[in-house]
């Protein structure tokens, strides 16, 4: 025995009403996976006006210069040289090879490659103002890069992006430095310290494992709310935690620097890459942002 369903036919409006409501919740569904994955996030409360946008689709070489570069008060910005200084430990060299521009995404490239005098290389940029119309530097602002790290799972890499400053006060330097974990668990290591050659450094540090993986897995959202009492640092668009130490916040303008460096500090940071690293290793930027405060 069949059962007969004398339900109602609907009729072509309600028909049409169907389709309609369908299609929105796939448009819903669809913006949401949008959201999810394109790595759009909600700015921090405020009023913000965006002052810089790089999806680099090419390589904008009036925003950005290969190589490190440091300021010294009175003399400004020393030309970019593809070695960092001694101090830090580095064991790579910073050929301008090693940053390009591929399929609308910036790629810092570190390899097994003996070159200038050391065994590795690998890349960098940063944003110095080495003239009016070179460069970008700022203080105080939201600032946001989306990027795929490498070196998942590797030791030896630091992939990072970092704001030296100008000058913090007399006779100091300091930084705001978002640094990326490599190991099995993405997140933050973030930090904001200053120094100086009489009375060592201080510093205040957030460090952060947001979700099991590696940051090397998928792209992320990185962001720093610079403000004049506090640094606040952002993983995807949630808040990770606050440096709030006025001492140690610098208050005059900075630069950005992405990089991947390796054998940071001489082995105490990062430690050396493997034998069996599988070299090479790329680091993909999708975009970087900067907002600043209209209130």
């Amino acid at each position: 025995m069949f059962l007969l369903d004398y339900s109602p036919i609907p009729t072509l409006n309600q028909f049409y009403g169907i389709i309609i409501v369908h299609k929105q919740i796939i448009m819903v569904a669809q913006f949401l996976f949008f959201l999810c994955f394109s790595g759009v996030f909600a700015l921090p409360p405020g009023n913000w006006t965006m002052v810089l946008e790089d999806h680099f689709e090419t390589f904008n070489s009036s925003l950005w210069t290969k190589g490190w570069s440091w300021y010294t008060p009175g003399t400004g910005f020393s030309p970019p040289s593809p070695m960092k200084d001694l101090a830090s430990g580095d064991i790579s060299y910073f050929p301008d090879e090693a940053v390009y521009v591929e399929d609308g995404k910036l790629v810092i490239q570190s390899d097994r490659k003996a070159m200038g005098g050391y065994n590795y290389t690998s890349g960098v940029v940063n944003s110095a103002n080495y003239n009016s119309s070179q460069g970008f530097a700022a203080h105080f602002g939201y600032y946001e890069i989306r990027m795929k790290t490498a070196a998942g799972g590797w030791e030896g890499f630091c992939p990072a992006f970092w704001f030296p400053n100008t000058v913090c006060k007399e006779g100091f330097t300091c930084e705001i430095d978002v640094e990326i974990p490599t190991g099995k668990c993405c997140g933050l290591g973030s930090r904001v310290y200053y120094s100086s050659q009489l009375l060592g450094f201080s510093t205040e540090s957030v460090t952060t494992c947001e979700r099991r993986g590696y940051c090397s897995d998928e792209y992320h959202v990185y962001g720093v709310l610079w403000q004049n009492d506090a640094v606040c640092f952002f993983f995807d668009g949630l808040e990770s935690g606050c440096a709030n130490d006025k001492n140690v916040i610098p208050q005059t303008p900075g630069w950005m620097v992405i990089d991947n460096e390796m054998g940071l500090a001489g082995n105490g940071w990062t430690g050396y890459p493997a034998p069996d690293c599988p070299f090479p290793m790329k680091m993909y930027v999708d975009y970087v942002r900067v907002w600043q405060s209209t209130k």
